[in-house]
């Protein structure tokens, strides 16, 4: 059994293999995220755990081709002031294949390969290393415990994006169908479109007005760059027959004059591409049975609204046609990436009767709920801290800064 950090183009071949073929397989631990972090001009590394005398879950031309990962992780670095660093696994390690977590020589993979990256990640000055599995893990000889960040969630909404479009409105809250339709009804255009600009103007005012941290501009263009199956849709309201001439101020004819996007959504199809010949079956997602693949998604990832038009409804007839284009696509689930799961209550009940929100991620959980779907679950973020007093330090630091 052998952990090692890949390196040529032969390993990331097998480790796209192992990604596309696993049924845990996902966006966040695959080769096109790797490209997109490093545009964004951060570390990333991928380890794997190797042991070429276990027989491979894959059929035989696979294993020709060193299809022998028993477990794998890939690790996004981001470098701090004073050479220090946090190291992230995102949606992984990737180790359990037909429910079975691999053991190797009585030693269970994953705790090895976790092993062998925390002994790195010591080495490099590193804070502290977050995971956000998308099964069950034990840590080994390293203590885990709760994380305190929300990269990742713990609960999304699927859509099943097998059933007809008439199927997939009747399965909608009907104040989802209603809002759709009012939106239709008002004129509301939605189009796939490449001005990121406009979108980021949007996201700004979204953020300003809910109170959230968003990336830099840069960030937003590397996705829909780097990114295959990236996608942007646009919403805009009614064209109008007049615009202003110019200096002229009179009104001037000019048939399908556009206005400014009122809303826009960022999203991403995964994966683009499986490899051949299929694995043998094997169990899937959370119990169902597929044939060894993760299901081709669509992915709802950046969302922004301009609040002065929220009467056109713009946002969910975004997400709907979001979800025909995905079908269109080839997509046989339509992911909304990211609710308050149902262990947590939405709201809790003020003075004289009053409702308030008790979640951060509560009002968008409340417009995804009404659309439909079924609420698929993850293990909680859990860290290993490995410099706890610098770690304490800086999480007093932020407390203080915001």
């Amino acid at each position: 059994m052998n952990t090692r950090i890949l390196a040529t183009v032969e390993d990331f071949s097998r480790y796209n293999a192992w990604v596309q073929g696993h049924p845990e397989g996902n966006l966040w631990q695959s080769l096109e995220w790797k490209r997109y972090q490093e545009a964004l001009g951060r570390e990333v590394r991928v380890y794997v755990v190797e042991d070429s005398s276990k027989p491979s879950p894959y059929p035989s031309p696979l294993k020709g081709r060193g299809c022998s990962i028993t477990a794998s992780a890939l690790v996004v670095i981001d470098r701090t002031t004073g050479g220090l660093s946090t190291w992230d696994i995102p949606r992984g390690p990737l180790h359990q294949l037909s429910g079975i977590s691999f053991q190797v020589s009585g030693v269970d993979a994953a705790a090895k390969l976790l092993d062998d990256i925390t002994h790195d990640a010591k080495k490099d000055r590193c804070l502290a290393l977050f995971l956000s599995p998308s099964t069950p893990l034990e840590a080994g000889s390293w203590k885990l415990e709760a994380g305190t960040r929300n990269e990742q969630p713990e609960a999304t909404r699927i859509i099943d994006l097998t059933k007809s479009e008439e199927e997939i409105l009747a399965q909608m809250h009907p104040k989802g169908r209603y809002n759709i339709k009012v939106a239709q009804k008002n004129g509301v255009q939605v189009e796939q479109a490449d001005d990121v600009e406009a979108f980021y103007d949007l996201l700004q005012q979204t953020a300003w007005r809910d109170g959230f941290r968003i990336l830099p501009l840069k960030a937003y263009k590397a996705f829909l760059e780097r990114l295959p199956g990236s996608f942007l849709l646009l919403a805009y309201p009614p064209p109008s027959p007049f615009v202003k001439g110019e200096g002229q101020g009179e009104r001037v004819e000019r048939e399908g004059a556009k206005s400014k996007p009122i809303a826009g959504l960022i999203g991403i199809i995964w994966p683009q591409n499986l490899p051949l010949p299929r694995p043998l079956s094997l169990c899937g997602r959370r119990g169902e049975e597929t044939d060894g693949f993760p299901p081709t998604t669509g992915i709802y990832y950046y969302g922004a609204s301009d609040y002065t038009s929220r009467s056109l409804m713009a946002p969910y007839l975004l997400q709907w046609e979001a979800m025909r284009l995905c079908k269109t696509k080839g997509c046989t689930r339509y992911d909304l990436l990211g609710v308050v799961p149902s262990t947590m209550p939405l709201t809790l009940t003020l003075s004289r009767g009053e409702r308030g929100f008790l979640h951060p991620w509560a009002g968008i959980s409340a417009f995804k709920e009404k659309f439909g779907g079924t609420v698929a679950t993850y293990p909680p973020e859990q860290q290993i801290v490995l410099r706890p007093m610098l770690w304490k330090m800086l999480q007093w630091k932020r407390q203080l800064l915001g």
